[in-house]
């Protein structure tokens, strides 16, 4: 190679050469590989100019050379011709490398605010300030970075760099290549005998220059283009976490807030964002508030068949449809989306393939574990992995979860690199788990409550240690627990989807809301249906009246009772004809129909004394004591009271005999025994609490607000009453709010 013809000739020699060591190929017949005409890559190799790098590309590509050495040699002859694309500076002038920053951009304070007090703190040492942007693909890193830099740009008076580091391309840049540009941009000395990354540090030293590094794969594509000046400040855009760069500060990027969101929508189709507020909300959900398919959709909205909102948000509730109609013009937003799975091994895309398909809104490792048949420790590790990737996010108390167009994306993946069966096989998996769980957890909490005999081969669930975690684990599932039935009822394991409801039923009383107890019965009483199966759905239409009870729906409610004591009395089930009838008396005395509700008692008690059953005695026995506490026949109530107090003590039904308690005080208080009566409601209280019986909790704290209004104690009364209200807000209960609401005015 002749070195008289100077970086341009040395290159094309170097290209020339190479044609020939692959067997001396025509141009024409590279042509055909690389994409090129012929006479384009003949003049590649000519030596008159520097070729492109995308031309480069294809011809080295068609003769099998090694695209990364000469994506250095080409990066090298194009610093020492002068012709890399980067214009070198005038003198005197500094560099301004960054992109135009968007019109329209909208929101993030809270992350500015972050960035900039970063570029105004102090270094360690000789290191620049850093922070790292990341978060998944389409949520806004690189345009809140351009945002933030422009804001920032008058503060480095040296320059500011910028490089498209292809993080998530077929071929990241290398650190070398960004060096050499970046030195280049800075006027440096053209030295190809020199490490492009130790001429640019040394010339960024003393510097204030702010670099942009956007889209980075990993640490070792940014530590060596850190400059070890503390006057410099790097930005720096990641799917990754890049938890080991050194010194940096790290930025969690997550979707717009719901208001920033309507108005990005609105900016990027043109409109005024005041106009049809209520379409751009609902629609900016439907995008999940991902700026990038918020930007898509407004594009849409802009021009095309989708000018009206309602239209494109018809078509975007289709889940098995929305990524498709999330693209337009070079937009979209699946292929963006692809470019974090494809780098994943396979044991990654398993468990992020699994996710998509959980039916929850957010999953532990465990849970997520046995829907894809694997280890939980192994899929607790992968899962720390996906969520560096942003693929997944944390959520608290050790949970996860994915944003909803990354879990559709997710889900696609799964239908289509998994067999229909495996994934029918999963949902089994895990609705059992669940009803183990579910059903370990009732059991602790209200061990003398009735059930069904349990279903023969059941796997283990959870671990709960006592109480407690029982009733900490039910919070955290109460959602998934209605999403799983519904998911088992899908996939047509029914024998599940009817057990669900029933297992859970103790805690959907003591925890609530009523609504989802409602909503899960009707799952449940739906399968048992389809199975034929009466003696489940006996069960379910005695759980959903107590579900429409609790919400105050008492024609809904009577009326399962009424279906639920039918399909008992049909099956000879003594025990459950009792349970039924206790139901049914105490919603006809809710309605103040207190005949017909001491008649439906007493049968029930008869049959209970029968049967020999003392817990179930008890229950009869509250129930009368009650109703004629609510009738106002106050000595009649107070022995059955008592006799059920001493029942439930001596069989340490403890929350039998909180309930009882509490009868008993109201009781006492309406013969005028009110210090009494505060007594046994503050020790029914801490009972209810232990147990985590929130509507116990609740009624307790109004008769105890009662009765210390009675007691001529407003200041005790106001915060009872107070207390009570916001349980009752969050049960939904109604009526008993209202009450309660309008005993405090009165206090």
């Amino acid at each position: 190679m002749d070195e008289r013809d100077g970086p341009l000739g040395e290159f094309a020699s170097g290209l020339r050469r190479l044609r020939e060591q692959s067997g001396g190929r025509s141009y024409r017949q590279m042509a055909r590989s690389a994409n090129f005409a012929a006479p384009t890559l003949a003049r590649a190799a000519s030596g008159r100019r520097l070729p492109s790098w995308e031309v480069t590309r294809a011809y080295v590509a068609a003769c099998g050379g090694d695209l990364d050495q000469w994506r250095l040699a080409w990066a090298r002859a194009a610093r020492l011709a002068g012709q890399d694309g980067t214009a070198r500076p005038a003198a005197g002038l500094p560099v301004r490398q960054l992109p135009a920053d968007l019109p329209d951009f909208v929101g993030r304070d809270a992350e500015h605010e972050f960035i900039r007090q970063v570029a105004q703190g102090q270094a360690a040492g000789g290191a620049p300030r850093v922070v790292v942007i990341c978060g998944p693909g389409g949520v806004g890193k690189t345009t809140l970075a351009v945002h933030a830099a422009h804001r920032l740009a008058a503060g480095f008076a040296d320059g500011q760099l910028f490089a498209e580091l292809s993080g998530h391309g077929d071929q990241p840049v290398a650190a070398a290549l960004a060096a050499a540009r970046f030195l280049a941009a800075l006027g440096g000395p053209a030295d190809p005998a020199a490490d492009p990354i130790a001429s640019f540090r040394s010339m960024a030293a003393g510097r204030r220059l702010l670099i942009l590094l956007d889209n980075a794969a990993s640490e070792a594509q940014v530590s060596p283009l850190l400059p070890a000046s503390a006057r410099c400040l790097v930005i720096v855009t990641s799917r990754h976490a890049l938890g080991v760069l050194p010194g940096a500060r790290t930025l969690r990027l997550d979707v717009l807030a719901a208001a920033e969101a309507a108005e990005l929508l609105a900016r990027a189709a043109g409109r005024d964002p005041a106009s049809q507020p209520e379409a751009a909300e609902s629609l900016a959900e439907l995008c999940g508030r991902l700026p990038l398919a918020l930007r898509i959709a407004g594009a849409r909205l802009a021009g095309g068949p989708a000018r009206s909102a309602g239209w494109l948000a018809a078509r975007l509730r289709d889940e098995d449809h929305r990524l498709r109609h999330l693209a337009a013009g070079s937009l979209d937003l699946t292929a963006v989306l692809a470019e974090s799975y494809r780098p994943l091994p396979g044991s990654l895309r398993r468990v992020f393939q699994y996710a998509g398909l959980f039916p929850g809104s957010d999953f532990t490792a465990e849970a997520l574990a046995v829907l894809a048949a694997l280890p939980a420790a192994e899929t607790g590790c992968s899962l720390e992995r996906l969520t560096d990737s942003s693929l997944v996010q944390p959520a608290a108390r050790g949970r996860y979860r994915m944003h909803d167009l990354l879990r559709l994306y997710a889900r696609q993946r799964a239908e289509t690199e998994t067999d229909p069966a495996h994934r029918t096989a999963a949902i089994r998996r895990l609705a059992a788990w669940y009803l183990s769980t579910v059903d370990a957890a009732d059991r602790m909490i209200m061990p003398a409550r009735g059930r069904p005999a349990p279903a023969g081969g059941q796997p283990p669930g959870a671990a709960l240690t006592g109480q407690q975690a029982a009733a900490a684990w039910y919070d955290a599932e109460q959602a998934n627990l209605v999403a799983v039935t519904r998911a088992a009822f899908r996939h047509g394991h029914h024998d599940i989807a009817w057990r669900l409801p029933v297992a859970m039923r103790g805690l959907l009383e003591l925890r609530g809301p009523s609504a989802e107890s409602v909503t899960v019965h009707q799952i449940g009483l739906d399968a048992a249906r389809l199975l034929g199966d009466r003696e489940g759905e006996g069960w379910i239409l005695n759980g959903l009246g107590t579900g429409y009870w609790r919400q105050e729906h008492h024609r809904e409610a009577i009326d399962c009772y009424r279906q639920a004591l039918a399909i008992r009395s049909r099956l000879a089930d003594a025990r459950g004809v009792a349970v039924v009838l206790n139901n049914l008396g105490s919603v006809y005395g809710a309605q103040g129909r207190y005949d017909e509700a001491t008649d439906c008692l007493r049968q029930a008690l008869a049959i209970r004394e029968q049967l020999g059953d003392r817990v179930d005695k008890s229950f009869a026995l509250n129930s009368l004591g009650h109703i004629q506490h609510e009738r106002g026949r106050f000595a009649d109530a107070l022995p059955l009271l008592q006799e059920a107090l001493r029942i439930r003590r001596e069989l340490g039904n403890r929350n039998g005999e909180a309930a009882t308690l509490h009868c008993l005080g109201d009781t006492l208080t309406g013969i005028g025994r009110r210090r009494e009566a505060l007594a046994c409601l503050e020790s029914a209280l801490p009972i209810f609490r232990e147990l985590g019986n929130r509507y116990g909790q609740a009624v307790t704290l109004h008769s105890m607000g009662s009765t210390c209004h009675a007691l001529d104690q407003p200041g005790q009364a106001r915060r009872y009453l107070q207390h009570a209200i916001r349980l009752y807000q969050d049960l939904g209960c109604h009526t008993e709010e209202t009450a309660a609401t309008r005993e405090l005015a009165a206090t």
